[in-house]
């Protein structure tokens, strides 16, 4: 560090010589993971003078200075640091990353928004939330205590800048762009995480044919109007889970199908199985099956006297 300090130095001092006496602003990098900035000025007198701007604590420190132009130099350096710092040149800078930007859920279910952040250094976290409709300009409001959110969302972060935004209840309104706001100990040190995380709520239905001849295939399909993350589907006839049919994805596959497929289907996805879909009825068409006979009345028949005989099978239709 010394070397490259004791090295600008000469550089500065030489061009100075044959220039005129304008300040030259330049970085040096301290041992730690500080910066600092200086400006280096020939006073009138043929002195020198360093002016060094304080690292994290937005004010300027003025080691030695001979005349009022190391004071201008001091606040001019400050105002450099203080521009560079926030925008990142010097490191660590601002960032708010979603781990997923697009997020479809089921309504009626609990979603779970996360990310990380990070913010320049010296700055103190003061308060995190969330927003909706942001309004340049205009501070937003936390989600939290907007009517239709209260109670139904939690914020959680940690010391690793982590954060979460949990959503219960999700439903069709709920359909927005979700932002992460950051305020911090400086008053104009604010940040708004874009481009934030849109929000799709689906509803399940079943669609598959009303009705199919016993002896071909049928194919059941559990829709959503987006795509869930890795779904599990569960399938239930007549309200209760089916174990034994082949389901591929998002679909039921019934091979050779059989009076005993009729009934009333409806779909879930695992995790969420209390939020089933509307049920739908699929028919059977087949031909009469168990075909019998019946006399009435029963027992000997006394020749001239009626008989009613009843034939009776299982068809449909």
């Amino acid at each position: 560090m010394s070397l490259t300090k004791n090295l600008l130095q000469a550089a500065v001092m030489r061009s100075l010589r044959t220039a005129p006496p304008l300040p030259l602003v330049f970085l040096l990098m301290t041992a730690g993971e500080s910066f600092c900035c200086g400006l280096w000025f020939l006073s009138e007198s043929a002195q020198w003078c360093r002016v060094a701007a304080g690292v994290g604590e937005e004010r300027s420190e003025a080691v030695s200075y001979s005349n009022s132009d190391c004071l201008m130099g001091s606040r001019l350096c400050n105002q450099l640091f203080h521009a560079s710092y926030v925008s990142g040149a010097f490191g660590t800078e601002w960032s708010v990353k979603y781990n997923q930007q697009k997020i479809c859920a089921l309504n009626g279910s609990t979603v779970f928004m996360n990310g990380t952040f990070t913010l320049p250094e010296g700055l103190t976290v003061t308060k995190t939330f969330w927003v909706i409709h942001p309004v340049d300009g205009v501070e937003p409001t936390d989600l939290s205590k907007e009517s239709n959110y209260s109670g139904r969302v939690e914020f959680f972060t940690d010391d690793q800048k982590h954060f979460s935004l949990k959503l219960s209840d999700v439903m069709k309104k709920d359909e927005h762009q979700f932002y992460f706001r950051i305020i911090t100990n400086v008053e104009k040190e604010r940040w708004l995480g874009k481009p934030g995380v849109q929000l799709r709520v689906t509803e399940l239905h079943v669609e598959a044919p009303e009705e199919v001849t016993e002896g071909q295939t049928a194919d059941l399909t559990c829709k959503t109007t987006c795509s869930l993350t890795d779904p599990t589907f569960i399938w239930y006839k007549n309200g209760r889970p089916l174990t034994t049919k082949t389901i591929k994805n998002n679909q039921l596959h019934l091979q050779t199908v059989s009076s005993e497929d009729a009934g009333s289907y409806s779909c879930a996805v695992g995790g969420s199985q209390h939020l089933h879909s509307t049920a739908h009825s699929l028919r059977v068409r087949y031909p009469p099956k168990r075909v019998s006979v019946s006399i009435s009345p029963s027992g000997e028949i006394v020749e001239g006297s009626s008989v009613n005989l009843t034939c009776s099978s299982d068809g449909n239709p």
